[in-house]
């Protein structure tokens, strides 16, 4: 004799098995199942956890007890819904972990849900990827929080209106932009402003920080005041500032030089430009000029890797590091406190930068911001063992 279980239930207690539960139970009916493949989950007993697992958004209306496209509405937050309906949707979404499908989302509504996240195709090399790759990560977590997907892409320089950079807006592959570096030129700003599409510039080069454009700035001859000033107050008197070629560089060198200029005590100061950020060129480099560098007591270099680069190569040499010569790097990537010494460093606020740029695109494409945006953020020193 065959026996059959009646079908599982959920009780009607708490906040949240109120709202869904007789719902729910309505559904674990056979007869309302669409296959054999449905029915065969609900006799064997399918858990309120199983249909969370396998939610969409016909199960979700079923259980609202309303139609798929006021639920779509609903998710979409549109104001064809009553507020209560609305509110009464997405709570009962919550609860069940239904997540949004970005991807079904943008062919409803015609809105992309990605932001683009723009770099210069040099700065994810092997030797320059630590800051580019700590910001983007972050921005990708925060992103994530407004419901917005993030799709990484480079520029290599282009001129004009089709070059890497509009390309991802002409082809609507994404609802708005955040863009890294000094390298964006002047026309390639004027073009995304003819476009009219959301954008946003983090440490634009000085030329364009009066573009009509949403901006992030960090004070970057700040910066280089704060090395030359931690030096000096260790009372080194003969500095070196280790750089390379490029606009960012030479901001902060100038502040490296106010920084001199403002010092009460008599100091001298020179200049050593390498080829680029590389880890080996910098070792190499001090390596070729170590009497030069050996006749100064204290070192800037204009990024952490180029300063673990020196750093090793005094230490090789049998330069003690603080005791003859300080070194003082920039950027505070995570490898700077596992040096030995620990690297003291200049640090950008990288998180800080990934919050408050993430918020203003997705203001930006909510249409909720509308006066430009532009948020200037101070560099600080992180003191540690090398100065």
């Amino acid at each position: 004799m065959h026996l059959q279980s009646p079908p599982r239930t959920i009780p009607v207690d708490g906040p949240a098995n109120r709202v869904y539960a007789p719902a729910y139970n309505r559904l674990q009916n056979t007869t309302g199942c669409k296959n054999r493949k449905e029915a065969g989950a609900v006799r064997q007993g399918a858990s309120c956890d199983g249909l969370v697992m396998d939610m969409t958004i016909r199960k979700l209306a079923q259980l609202a007890g309303t139609s798929y496209s006021t639920v779509s509405r609903a998710l979409n937050d549109s104001p064809l819904v009553k507020d209560s309906t609305k509110r009464h949707i997405q709570s009962l979404a919550r609860q069940l972990g239904y997540q949004v499908n970005s991807s079904a989302k943008s062919l409803a509504t015609g809105m992309q849900m990605n932001v683009g996240l723009v770099y210069p195709f040099h700065s994810l090399r092997p030797y320059e990827s630590a800051y580019t790759s700590q910001a983007i990560s972050r921005m990708r977590r925060e992103l994530a929080t407004h419901g917005l997907d993030a799709l990484v892409a480079g520029y290599g320089g282009g001129e004009g209106p089709t070059d890497d950079i509009t390309r991802l807006l002409r082809q609507k592959k994404v609802a708005g932009l955040i863009i890294f570096g000094y390298e964006v030129s002047r026309p390639q700003v004027d073009a995304l402003l003819r476009l009219d599409a959301p954008f946003l510039l983090i440490n634009p080069a000085p030329g364009i920080e009066d573009a009509p454009c949403h901006q992030i700035r960090i004070d970057h001859e700040l910066g280089g005041y704060l090395a030359a000033q931690r030096l000096i107050a260790a009372g080194r008197r003969r500095l070196l500032c280790v750089t390379e070629a490029g606009e960012q560089f030479d901001v902060r060198l100038r502040g490296f030089a106010r920084a001199v200029a403002d010092a009460e005590e008599a100091i001298t100061w020179d200049t050593l430009t390498i080829e680029n950020g590389l880890y080996e060129t910098a070792y190499d480099t001090v390596a070729a000029h170590l009497d030069e560098v050996r006749a100064c007591d204290g070192v800037f270099a204009q990024s952490d890797l180029t300063s673990i680069g020196v750093l090793n190569c005094l230490l090789d040499t049998g330069v003690p590091v603080p005791e003859q010569i300080s070194v003082v790097g920039y950027d505070d990537i995570e490898w700077a406190q596992y040096t030995r010494p620990a690297l003291t460093t200049i640090h950008q606020p990288v998180s800080e930068v990934a919050r408050l740029a993430t918020d203003a695109i997705a203001a930006v494409i909510a249409g909720t911001q509308s006066d430009q945006y532009v948020e200037k953020l101070q560099p600080t020193l992180v003191d540690r063992e090398s100065c």
